[in-house]
């Protein structure tokens, strides 16, 4: 039997966790105060989140503390368009999961494009 994404996550659902992926906006500059905004859209998703092997934390491109996000692309791609936007995952978008916002330090797909690989990071 053929197992896709959508099925895998279905079946493995008690295993990921409720997360908010807040998608940059369009920067504004106020010239008054020198202030810039930035605007996000939250969507609610699903997703698995674990933590880095201590044998891949380098220092350097993984640091202590780092986490993983497996996320399906196409049940973001959904949230996303029913709040009117494009997904476009960048790395001035936020995570919001355990109670604090993390960082996009390095986003990358699997070779079919149906799940979204990304490391985040606690900004300091």
């Amino acid at each position: 039997m053929a197992l896709n994404v959508k099925t895998a996550f279905a079946r493995l659902a008690d295993l990921t966790e409720s997360i908010t992926y807040r998608v940059a906006g369009t920067s504004s500059y106020n010239t008054a105060t020198g202030a810039v905004a930035q605007p996000y859209t939250d969507l609610a998703a699903k997703a698995f989140v674990v933590a880095y092997r201590d044998r891949q934390v380098d220092g350097i491109r993984i640091r202590t503390g780092d986490r993983q996000l497996v996320i399906e692309r196409l049940a973001l791609e959904a949230a996303a368009a029913a709040a009117s936007i494009a997904l476009a995952p960048k790395l001035n978008d936020r995570i919001v999961w355990s109670g604090k916002t993390w960082v996009p330090v390095h986003i990358d797909e699997d070779p079919t494009k149906a799940v979204l690989i990304i490391q985040m990071r606690e900004p300091q």
